[in-house]
């Protein structure tokens, strides 16, 4: 069993192994969410993006760790990386633009 992603003309696949992280990453962070322990839900947020390969999903994650930090634990230091990491994948995303031009001048 494997998913696929297409990057460009390669396409990607996640191993069953990978699959299987991937839902247990995502059981994880709707328990977590749930139960209101953000730091948890961040790691496991932060876990998913890095095993997933398609761009867009990735982008969404880091944004979400990011306003998670910003939001949840007041950790501006870890926000600004996640919105870095976004720019990495996403270099005109307006929204994380705007967020880290109002961190830096802080």
């Amino acid at each position: 069993m494997s998913e696929e992603h297409e990057s460009g003309d390669e396409v990607l696949e996640l191993t069953a192994d990978q699959v299987a992280e991937l839902a247990k990453l995502d059981d994880a962070i709707a328990k977590f969410e749930q139960q209101k322990r953000w730091s948890d839900m961040i790691r496991s947020i932060l876990k998913k993006a890095e095993l997933v390969v398609d761009k867009n999903e990735k982008a969404q994650l880091f944004r979400q760790a990011g306003t998670l930090y910003l939001e949840r634990s007041s950790n501006q230091a870890e926000a600004i990386k996640c919105f870095e990491r976004l720019l990495e994948l996403d270099p005109n995303d307006v929204d994380a633009l705007g967020r880290l031009k109002q961190m830096y001048e802080k």
